[in-house]
């Protein structure tokens, strides 16, 4: 059995619908939280078991609702999100509620800030790169990534280099996604899983969100860009995709 079959048992959460359905630790744990959008937060879904993005914005105040739940699983609160629809139906938006299968995270006081000479000794090993496209950036446009997610993983007492990398925002925001929406180890909270997924070794790993899969990101920058319009009018000659193309093109004998 692969690491996702011998996770799917964990997948689906139930929904908490009332404030006897969190535990007591649980309730205790929400009373001391000094953060106050955390606090607020959690608070709101202890009354109500669940709150949408769009009441903590038009309800609440919130300006920017991810936020609060940032700071909540940072301090290590299991709270899941689903998507939904708003109240007039035209749009996607996220709710976020406690996951009572989930593990509380230990130890957790909140993110701690990087230091810039970190930041710059991670953006020397980067050389301008993102570690998962591999595309050129300004350094300002690449950002720090807990290669382990922090949700997960935590933070070390002395952390170093090799718990870090740079990612460009797509890709950071495309590493959230498949941890967050696609991948069961965001309940179990195991980092060995994490430790071994693209997301965190993009040079070496063993699955993508738990899921047996390979894949490269190729990118073609500024001179090199003729080379990629060739091979994209060669595809649409054949009347296949790009990524099919290519495919074709290395696994011919």
């Amino acid at each position: 059995m692969d690491l996702r079959g011998a996770l799917d048992d964990r997948l689906e959460a139930p929904r908490l619908k009332t404030m006897s359905d969190i535990p007591p630790d649980m309730l205790e744990r929400i009373s001391k939280v000094n953060n106050q959008r955390a606090r607020r937060l959690l608070e709101l879904i202890v009354e109500h078991g669940e709150v949408t993005t769009e009441e903590l914005a038009t309800q609440y105040g919130y300006n920017h609702p991810p936020r609060a739940k940032k700071d909540a699983t940072d301090l290590g609160f299991p709270v899941v999100s689903r998507t939904v629809r708003s109240t007039d139906g035209t749009r996607s938006i996220s709710a976020y509620r406690l996951d009572p299968q989930a593990a509380f995270a230990e130890g957790r006081g909140g993110r701690q800030a990087i230091p810039k000479v970190m930041r710059d000794q991670l953006l020397q090993v980067a050389n301008g790169r993102c570690a998962i496209c591999g595309a050129r950036f300004a350094n300002r446009a690449l950002q720090v990534d807990h290669r382990i997610p922090y949700e997960i993983g935590g933070e070390s007492a002395a952390p170093t280099l090799h718990e870090f990398q740079m990612l460009c925002g797509s890709c950071n925001r495309s590493k959230s996604w498949s941890c967050e929406h696609d991948c069961p180890n965001w309940t179990i909270r195991d980092p060995g899983a994490c430790a071994t997924c693209l997301w965190a070794s993009p040079n070496e790993y063993e699955h993508v969100a738990t899921r047996q899969r390979r894949q490269v990101t190729i990118t073609w920058d500024d001179g090199a860009v003729s080379s990629f319009d060739e091979l994209r009018d060669a595809a649409e000659r054949e009347g296949t995709q790009l990524s099919e193309y290519l495919r074709g093109l290395l696994t011919r004998k």
